[in-house]
């Protein structure tokens, strides 16, 4: 019996050493791929400034922000009207209209980029992208209640509203305290479908949580209305990063674009409606 536990002990000793041993650096080396345009463009109903921003696509390991795309031509066109984009400042790779405009319901815009040299070898590349303004969801009025939601204390916002009979609309909800946005980020922001409460009027529903507030701040709840191709690229963004199932998931796929030519990003619509209160 003593002889056993020897020998075992001197197994667990040998298996540890040989743990220990097994230690070596490994230089990965990963297929970065082609360098692609990444773009980020909203065409809201608020009467702004509208903008479009340019950069390219980076390898994994790459530690700056992604390089910008400089000397483009951006135009935006609906119908009979054509709105040219500068880009603002110079080198920035953010381009705003000329002159301030207001994207309206049910117009249908069009995305036209050109002069883009990805790789700086002077061949020129053109970009398309379309999308359709849909329609406004007008919430009635809104109230606070603080709550402690899955052990973090905060507020959550609930609304009313009338929504509209037309099938397949779309929402997400952003949310500014006292003037400054704290939905900065794609996890943060609020989406629904009407799905199941198509036409519907809308009683104390839950349009999100907030924890950065106190009492007496002001909120400002902006609701805006998207098509189901900006909401279907959204879940499959979160479907590549937080809700990925890790090791148990399925291969990584390119999230959904609504560009073309092999760019990623996408170009979106929004209808915006706003409503405020101060917190009790």
């Amino acid at each position: 019996m003593r002889k056993n536990k020897i020998i075992s002990g001197l197994y667990i000793l040998l298996l540890i050493s040989l743990m220990s041993s097994c230690t070596e650096e490994i230089d990965l080396k990963l297929n970065e791929g082609n360098t692609r345009l990444v773009v980020e463009g909203c065409i809201t109903t608020d009467t702004i400034q509208q903008k479009v921003m340019l950069t390219k696509s980076t390898s994994y390991f790459y530690g700056e922000s992604a390089p910008v795309i400089s000397g483009a031509k951006v135009k935006i066109s609906t119908g009979n009207q054509l709105y040219e984009f500068s880009e603002v400042p110079p080198q920035s790779g953010i381009y705003y209209s000329d002159l301030p405009f207001s994207g309206k319901q049910n117009e249908t815009y069009d995305l036209v980029i050109t002069n883009v040299d990805l790789n700086a070898d002077g061949n020129l590349q053109s970009y398309f992208a379309s999308e359709k303004m849909k329609n406004y969801l007008v919430i009635d009025s809104i109230y606070a209640q603080e709550i402690n939601y899955h052990g973090k204390q905060g507020y959550m916002i609930f609304g009313f509203a009338q929504e509209p009979p037309t099938k397949d609309d779309y929402y997400m909800w952003r949310y500014y305290v006292n003037g400054q946005l704290i939905t900065d980020t794609m996890n943060k922001i609020t989406f629904a479908s009407d799905q199941l409460i198509n036409g519907n009027y809308l009683k104390d529903f839950q349009m999100g949580f907030i924890e950065e507030a106190n009492t007496g701040d002001t909120l400002l709840v902006e609701t805006n209305s998207i098509t189901e191709d900006y909401f279907n690229y959204i879940i499959s963004f979160f479907l590549e990063t937080e809700w990925s199932s890790g090791s148990f998931g399925g291969p990584p796929a390119n999230i959904n674009t609504n560009i073309n030519n092999g760019a990623v990003g996408y170009f979106n619509t929004e209808a915006r409606t706003k409503i405020s209160l101060v917190l009790p």
